[in-house]
């Protein structure tokens, strides 16, 4: 499944946020690509303040994803 993955975080200078995007091909399902991806941003920023969202490009396909995906609260920017 194609996933696109931005994550926002705040600057050195703590003023400025910061966005990185990416496209991934994952045979992951959405939510196991939620938790790696969150992974991936505490690894590379630490203890940077930062938000991950993640993009399905892919209709969801399995009942499982569907699930998790609707039960999920609403989130806004955190920064």
């Amino acid at each position: 499944m194609r996933y696109h993955i931005e994550w926002a975080y705040l600057a050195s200078d703590n003023i400025r946020v910061l966005y990185e995007e990416v496209e991934k091909d994952w045979s992951l399902t959405f939510p196991q690509a939620i938790s790696l991806a969150r992974r991936m941003g505490k690894k590379k920023y630490g203890e940077w303040a930062y938000e991950v969202t993640v993009t399905a490009l892919d209709k969801c396909s399995s009942p499982e994803d569907r699930a998790f995906y609707r039960h999920l609260k609403p989130q806004s920017r955190l920064l």
